[in-house]
Order: C-alpha cells, then sequence, then structure tokens
C-alpha cells in the first residue's frame, strides 16, 4: 500500500511540473532569424502551348500495341 501511495504522489507531482523547453532549429519569435530570399515564380511557369490534332486511326493504333504475329 505504500507503493501506491509513492507511486500516486510521484505521478500527480510530475503532472504539475513545466514542460521542458526544446529547441530545434531557429527561433520563429526572433527577428535576427534568417530568412530565404523570397522570389517570384509565375504559376504558368514551364507550361507548354497545346493545339487540337486529329485522332489517329483506331485499327492502326490498336495493331502497334498488340501482341505481334507468331508471339504466344
Amino acid at each position: 500500500m505504500k507503493i501506491f501511495a509513492l507511486v500516486a504522489v510521484a505521478a500527480s507531482l510530475s503532472a504539475c511540473s513545466a514542460m521542458p523547453v526544446q529547441r530545434t532549429g531557429f527561433n520563429p519569435a526572433d527577428p535576427n532569424t534568417p530568412v530565404p530570399q523570397l522570389r517570384y515564380v509565375p504559376v504558368t511557369a514551364g507550361t507548354r502551348h497545346f493545339v487540337p490534332v486529329e485522332p489517329k486511326p483506331w485499327l492502326e493504333s490498336n495493331q502497334a500495341v498488340g501482341p505481334q504475329a507468331g508471339s504466344q
């Protein structure tokens, strides 16, 4: 019973302690924190212009990707 009371007291006291501050990297609240330079990149950068074309005949397209004669 004494061990149970000791564990209960230790658990309640540990719940009252403050969380340790863990710092990883730069502090975002620091005004002297280095920040990468911003650059403008248009949304359409790297796109190409495509125009509509006529569809290819189905027979030629299917024969090009289908099984060849003599293959199994």
